[in-house]
């Protein structure tokens, strides 16, 4: 976003305070935080030195205006990314993500979306514009930029539920008005349905769910290969977390995917040209902290289903590889303030992101199973955690095409320490590393794997 742009984006805001009577009540809020992330023998092999430390960045500012009656805006501006650009050379990235090399996009809308609850005097709200989303622990957008969509809220003691309709991918926009191309491409929407009932006197939530994702993509560069690929898969889940005793958290979820990809070819029909999605997600995890002490233990259990690695399969089979409908990072409950499991296993995915994609090898095809300890006294909290990681499935070695499960899927143990202080109830200075011994998955004879982060983070 050019200067021009951010100065007259600031006088609209404040240009309301004159336009609407009375002028609107401005609230304002910003956050920022950096990461300084570090790993080293990522390929678990004795014979190479690889590592890396870098910093990454994030800060916004946010300003929300309420208008009464229910009606209000929210905007918020600012960067993200890894920060590293020689100050007189320019060589180096500059927020955005963007890798060395290439360009960044700078500070941007990240969310702006306008809100209107009791709607016509109703429990229902409705927003509209680009927004953050984060349902459970899978469905979430990275939480960085949001999505540009609408939805449709109800709220009440008893039950909530929300509607809504994201459009993840832009395919055409206004670059292809009167350019006369006769083929637009895609877009790639999500829609889908959050419902919540407060049981226990509010103590335990039960959430039904559903999602449909799809995407009709006639790409002139694949057309002549594939064809026309039709992607419709859908998600139907059920999720309950809440504190049924005192002392004791818990969350539980399954998830199914159904719906399929199809390649439309004249010259095929029917299930040859089909794939179905079968893919299935399962999660457990529980804390319980006895009363009056300052000690948490706690365990969890994480499985995303998958054949293969990446979905390798062929049309008129099963896809059971499972893929989040956001390919959005799976948090984990951010036990330390930054999404994934254990903070190796962190640095070994695609941009340290734990993203619950079917190209995410790290993540797809996953079973983990978690242990945890953890002292909380003031502003001083502690956590030791034991990850173990498995493949679902592996591939037989003398039938690749066959998908089995044999003692080659272990892919190891990860021990993780974490540290957090928060200064003045504001700041907060946090520590966390991996160890990570490789499993027979990854082969023989190679050596541990070290990862980790040290952050400072501050929200107002």
């Amino acid at each position: 976003m050019s200067k021009k742009t951010l100065v007259v984006l600031v006088s609209m805001v404040f240009l309301t305070t004159f336009v609407f009577a009375g002028g609107p009540t401005l609230t304002y809020h910003g956050l920022w935080y950096t990461y300084s992330f570090f790993w080293n023998n990522a390929d678990f092999d004795t014979g190479t030195s690889d590592g890396d430390q870098h910093y990454y960045m994030h800060g916004d500012i946010s300003v929300n205006a309420d208008f009464g009656a229910g009606v209000g805006t929210h905007v918020t501006i600012g960067d993200w990314g890894t920060y590293g650009k020689h100050a007189i050379t320019c060589e180096g990235p500059e927020g955005c993500g963007a890798p060395a090399g290439f360009a960044a996009n700078g500070v941007h809308l990240m969310e702006a979306y306008l809100n209107v609850a009791d709607l016509f005097d109703t429990p229902f709200s409705l927003t509209v514009g680009k927004q953050h989303i984060c349902y459970g622990d899978q469905v979430f957008d990275g939480g960085e930029d949001g999505f540009m969509g609408a939805k449709l809220s109800y709220g009440s003691e008893m039950f909530d539920f929300d509607v809504f309709g994201y459009r993840l991918v832009e395919g055409g926009g206004t670059g292809f008005i009167g350019s006369g191309t006769p083929e637009v491409p895609d877009d790639w929407d999500l829609y889908g349905i959050w419902a919540t009932a407060k049981l226990l006197e509010g103590n335990v939530n039960l959430s039904p769910y559903g999602f449909y994702r799809t995407r009709n993509t006639e790409a002139i560069a694949y057309k002549t290969q594939y064809g026309t690929i039709k992607d419709n898969p859908m998600w139907l889940g059920l999720r309950s977390e809440g504190s049924p005793a005192t002392g004791l958290n818990f969350a539980a979820e399954f998830t199914m995917m159904m719906g399929s990809q199809e390649f439309v070819e004249e010259e095929k029909n029917g299930d040859e040209n089909k794939v179905d999605y079968k893919g299935m997600h399962y999660m457990a995890r529980a804390g319980y902290t006895p009363p009056g002490m300052p000690v948490t233990i706690g365990g969890a259990y994480v499985s995303f289903s998958g054949d293969t690695l990446e979905g390798d399969y062929s049309y008129g089979d099963e896809n059971t590889v499972y893929e989040s409908p956001t390919w959005g990072p799976y948090t984990f409950g951010f036990y330390k303030d930054w999404p994934g499991f254990g903070p190796a296993h962190l640095l070994r995915t695609c941009c340290g992101f734990s993203l619950l994609a079917p190209w995410e090898p790290m993540v797809a095809n996953l079973n983990v199973i978690n242990a945890n300890i953890g002292f909380t006294n003031g502003p001083v909290a502690l956590r030791a955690d034991y990850f173990m990681y498995a493949r679902n499935k592996t591939l037989d070695a003398d039938d690749p095409a066959t998908p089995v499960i044999d003692n080659e899927a272990a892919m190891g143990n990860e021990i993780a320490l974490m540290a957090k202080y928060t200064y003045q109830e504001t700041i907060t200075f946090g520590a966390t590393a991996g160890y990570w011994i490789p499993g027979k998955y990854f082969g023989e004879d190679l050596t541990a794997m070290l990862g980790g982060y040290i952050w400072t983070a501050m929200g107002f």
